[in-house]
């Protein structure tokens, strides 16, 4: 059986408090992504947000560069973001290793 790893969420799709740092919605929205280790690409231009608050800038910045929460402008970013996994898992298939967590992509 697969399972996904990823959501993908349209930003137009989020509720205008997941971007108010301070209402805890995404705070407390990508701790449960983590938690059930999983991975949450929000989708399409928050630059508008970030303009707003230097706090939820920093929080884009430091998300991007993590394995668990990324802020994409479009699908092709995510592909991009999503090709060195897609190529691990392969090589993890040819080599037996099918468990989900597998290590050799060293992202786990």
């Amino acid at each position: 059986m697969t399972h996904a790893d990823v959501i993908a969420v349209p930003v137009e799709r989020l509720d205008p408090a997941f971007f108010r740092l301070s209402t805890l919605f995404a705070g407390d929205l990508t701790q449960k992504v983590v938690n059930y280790h999983l991975r949450l690409a929000v989708i399409g231009d928050v630059t508008a947000w970030e303009r707003e608050s230097d706090a939820f800038r920093d929080f884009v910045w430091e998300s991007n560069r993590g394995n668990h929460i990324w802020f994409v402008p479009d699908e092709a970013a995510l592909d991009a973001k999503l090709a060195p996994r897609r190529a691990a898992h392969r090589l993890r298939s040819q080599l037996g290793d099918h468990t989900p967590g597998g290590q050799l992509d060293g992202q786990g």
